[in-house]
């Protein structure tokens, strides 16, 4: 049946309205419980029911007629054509299916029933409470920031009726049934409220026009109040979510199945290669060759610790004859410190790590944001539990009581630092005066979306602004996690993220010590001491009766004073147990508040019939236990999602591809896995062996998989061309912070200093951006500071990621300034020239160790410098051709030098250091097989 063109349903359903409808009493007009409930019962129910409630409407109900779903209210009384039901249903949008569409004199009875009011046989009881929350977002959102939890001016709180009655200083903020003579109505018209001065200043804007209006009808008609519980889980099930959405592949927990048969028993070194070869013999592959010891040596390496390995490394790997030779070379690699510099840089790419807020032009520096980087190098280090790690991120605040400064310790304080995985978006809010109310909305929707694509993988943020389009995400569900983190982000009671640049008086709260948390953001951690040596110099001060000895210990004390401003401080997010209510945003609009909700985690991955239990932790300060009953959740063992996730990373850091290829997206639009079985089983055993990240390398890493060659031959063009059945080794190339590493480290120009303060970074006229060296040389690039504005050239030439918010997946680009920077940057001339010092240094070394001949010596240095660059840049011996090729090379590049009018010392120089600037150039030192 063809939908009839909407101006002439439009049409017929006015005249039908006009002369009034058969089925309809004309003299009562339509009620929706007689006339209209039926109509939407034969078409709508289906959708927009109480067991199924699309778009979180429900029409089967008054109350979910009047309450409306995601876009809004449906129905505007007395105004049909503006009415989103009766636009919908006009459009051929609701419902569409075509045998379901409404005739045209039910059209018109909905027609008529709007346009007379809507009436109802019953007033819904959920008026009063509609009414109430309409007008507590608004003071929320315009006025708590000078009269709420943290400043009552003028002793006025406007959290609650009860304290607006009482009022303050100037007497009730609100009088009932009389707006005009109600102080929070006259002084935002007079324009008083906000104080002129105030405005724009931490996050205050004025309350607008039609802000106004819903305060004065709400006051005018008796400034109805009643107390509404938030809508949290329940015992009952869902409506929203079914069970057939539960059982999707991603949403059920992983399961251990049976190891697979296979017929090359003798391929097989860990479980994994198991489930590999399995399929691989299904279509008619293998495993490709091992790799020699060079490639294997050089792979596992750079995949540990990314930097190459020694020469040293090199000997001691190539002369180890036992069969257990590789595998213990991987336990010396998780060993190394390196390990954790190089994996720590994986997560902090997920953690959206910077130095700087971002948002701003200005991009202001994050002073201590370092200490967060230097805790995730020392857990990956510790190799910490997957688990623990977790819960000290996302709720290290609530699992130690660190407001008694007694109880403080270093274990304590790196609990509190772990948090700031939660601070690591970017923040422009303490970019005075554009701290607006949507601004700081975003940091917590950005903060939400690394949780959601980097530890569950799944895209949370689409549910912002509606229920999810392909995921059970309803935009409730949404809402319910962001009440989760109230207690530390509350849009409504914000705390920026550095002090303002003026004095305003607001700022202060910024810069108190550890011992009173509840009312800082970056924590002074070792000023205790200071405190104790400030208070009994004042009190010797106060007693002192020589004025000059006095002045003495007055100067003493601005000292300490001086230390206490500059002592160190972390970044950190906590809990101050007091959070704001939390409403649902129709459209993802904050100024658009809709029903109430209290904390809850995704339904689709519960029972559905399991309440969120949230219990505050006993500590001496207030707590909401939000984030830790969240964190509890997320690292049990039969979580559907959390171990899956991490391990396809990990995977992927290693094969090149998850084995769900869509890292960040395990739901219904992700790939899905190419080994559902093996994932599961990798899942199940992670956390079986107490969630070790070491255990999980060391089980991929020693496989015959992992070791196999790269080489691509035409069986694997036709069968596996994607290599997604792991027929082969993938080639990669290095990431950034590998080629600018690698470099430093065969020029011997690599500091090995650990942790501290980032590096600074010089920018000069031309855009350039190149880190500073200290007196070691540089440290490696996740020590350079990672301002988002100014990154080091070479990082962002081979495709380090902007963070915004973070990066879930590093992309590999081949572009021509890549080459061009390598070839032509003056610093990488200068390592190469440091490269080639250094090849001269060793040879000559070496050579002092046989007591040969001198003569002997000039004879074979040039081949043994040429046999050193190799080792050093590629991990390997050279071959006979390329010892030949080099050597020529030189010589012929010293003969250039030498028409210069060059020395012949500095010519070999010259031509040497010519020769290891392109060995840096090369596509093996730059790619890994």
């Amino acid at each position: 049946m063809m939908l009839k063109p909407m101006r002439i349903v439009a049409s017929a359903a006015l005249s039908l309205f006009v002369i009034g409808a058969n089925s309809v009493r004309a003299e009562e007009g339509p009620t929706y419980e007689r006339d209209v409930r039926p109509i939407f019962a034969a078409h709508c129910f289906r959708c927009h029911g109480e067991k199924s409630r699309k778009a979180e409407l429900s029409l089967s109900s008054a109350a979910g007629v009047r309450i409306g779903g995601e876009s809004g209210k449906v129905i505007v009384p007395k105004k049909a054509k503006e009415s989103l039901l009766y636009k919908l249903v006009l459009a051929g949008d609701m419902p569409p299916e075509e045998d379901k569409r409404l005739t045209t004199r039910e059209i018109a009875t909905i027609t008529k029933w709007i346009e007379g009011g809507a009436r109802f046989a019953e007033q819904p009881h959920d008026s009063v409470a509609t009414a109430q929350h309409e007008v507590l977002p608004i003071l929320y959102r315009r006025c708590v920031m000078c009269h709420g939890p943290e400043y009552q001016q003028g002793e006025l709180d406007v959290r609650n009726k009860t304290s607006l009655l009482k009022g303050g200083v100037t007497g009730p903020a609100l009088v009932e049934s009389k707006p005009n003579k109600s102080l929070m109505v006259t002084r935002v018209r007079d324009r008083l409220c906000p104080p002129k001065a105030d405005i724009g200043e931490a996050g205050i804007e004025p309350t607008t026009p039609e802000e106004l209006k819903i305060l004065v009808k709400w006051i005018a008609s008796g400034a109805p109040y009643k107390k509404v519980k938030p809508e949290v889980g329940t015992l009952h099930g869902d409506s929203l979510v079914s069970e057939a959405d539960r059982d999707f592949w991603s949403f059920r927990p992983p399961v251990r199945s049976r190891l697979p048969a296979v017929k090359q028993t003798h391929l097989v070194r860990t479980p994994v290669d198991v489930f590999l070869l399995s399929k691989l013999e299904s279509n008619g592959l293998t495993f490709a060759e091992e790799a020699n010891r060079f490639a294997l040596l050089r792979r596992a390496v750079f995949a540990l610790t990314g930097l190459p390995p020694s020469p040293e490394q090199v000997s001691r790997f190539i002369s180890d004859q036992p069969p257990d030779a590789y595998e213990r070379l991987i336990d010396r690699l998780l060993a190394s410190p390196r390990y954790g510099e190089k994996w720590a840089r994986f997560w902090l790419d997920l953690a959206g790590y910077a130095d700087s807020e971002g948002k701003r032009q200005a991009d202001m520096i994050r002073p201590y944001a370092y200490r967060y980087r230097d805790y995730v190098i020392r857990a990956f280090n510790a190799d910490m539990g997957y688990d623990t790690f977790l819960m000290e991120q996302l709720a290290g605040d609530e699992l130690v009581d660190y407001a008694d400064a007694k109880s403080r310790s270093p274990e304590v304080i790196d609990k509190l630092v772990a948090t700031g995985f939660l601070r690591m978006a970017p923040d422009g809010t303490s970019a005075d005066p554009v701290n607006r109310f949507s601004d700081r909305v975003e940091v917590i929707a950005d903060e939400i979306d690394v949780l959601g694509r980097g530890v569950m993988g799944l895209t949370l943020k689409c549910a912002r602004c509606h229920s999810h389009k392909y995921d059970p995400i309803p935009q409730r569900d949404y809402y319910r996690f962001v009440a989760i983190f109230k207690g530390a982000y509350d849009e409504y009671d914000w705390l920026t993220p550095q002090p303002f640049t003026n004095q305003w008086k607001m700022a202060k709260r910024r810069h108190l010590e550890v011992a009173l948390p509840d009312e800082i953001d970056e924590i002074a951690v070792h000023n205790a001491p200071l405190h104790e040596q400030i208070t009994k110099l004042q009190a010797k001060q106060k007693n002192e009766q020589d004025k000059q000895q006095a002045k003495k210990v007055g100067n003493a004390i601005k000292k300490l004073k001086a230390q206490l401003r500059e002592a160190p401080r972390i970044r950190a997010l906590w809990d101050r147990g007091r959070p704001s209510p939390t409403y649902v945003y129709r459209r993802g609009v904050e100024t658009q508040p809709g029903r109430l909700v209290g904390p809850g985690v995704l339904t689709v991955l519960t029972d559905g019939k399991t309440r969120f239990v949230v219990e505050p932790p006993p500590h001496a300060s207030p707590k909401t236990g939000r984030r830790l009953a969240l964190a509890k959740w997320l690292t049990q063992s039969d979580h559907p999602l959390t171990a899956r996730v991490f391990v396809n990373r990990i995977w992927h850091q290693h094969f090149g591809k998850g084995i769900v290829a869509s890292l960040d997206n395990f739901g219904k639009l992700g790939t899905p896995p190419s080994h559902p079985e093996l994932l599961d089983w990798l899942a199940v055993e992670f956390v079986q062996s107490g969630w070790s990240v070491k255990d999980l390398h060391r089980l991929i890493m020693t496989s015959t998989a992992y070791r196999q060659r790269s080489a691509l031959t035409e069986q694997h063009e036709k069968l596996d061309p994607e290599n997604r059945l792991v027929s082969r080794m993938p080639m990669r190339r290095l990431r950034a912070e590998e080629v600018r590493d690698s470099i430093l480290f065969v020029s011997g120009r690599l500091s090995d200093q650990p942790f501290g303060k980032p590096d600074p970074v010089e920018i000069r006229k031309d855009g350039l951006v190149t880190s500073k060296a200290s007196r070691g040389g540089w440290r490696r690039s996740i020590y350079v500071r990672h301002r988002r504005k100014e990154m080091p050239t070479i990082l962002e030439t081979f495709d380090l990621p902007q963070m915004n918010p973070n990066c879930t997946q590093r992309m590999d680009s081949t572009v021509v300034s890549q080459p061009l920077h390598l070839l032509n940057n003056k610093m990488i001339y200068e390592l190469s020239r440091a490269f080639a010092e250094r090849i001269e240094h060793e040879v000559v070394a070496e050579f002092a160790k046989t007591q040969s001949p001198q003569s002997e010596f000039l004879q074979i240095q040039l081949q043994d410098k040429i046999a050193r660059a190799y080792l050093l840049a590629y991990g390997r011996t050279a071959t006979d051709v390329e010892l030949v090729t080099g050597v020529l090379a030189v010589d012929r590049l010293t003969r250039q030098w030498q028409q210069q009018d060059m020395d012949d010392s500095h010519a070999g120089q010259h031509a040497l250091a010519d020769f290891c600037h392109v060995l840096l150039n090369s596509a093996a030192f730059l790619y890994v097989d």
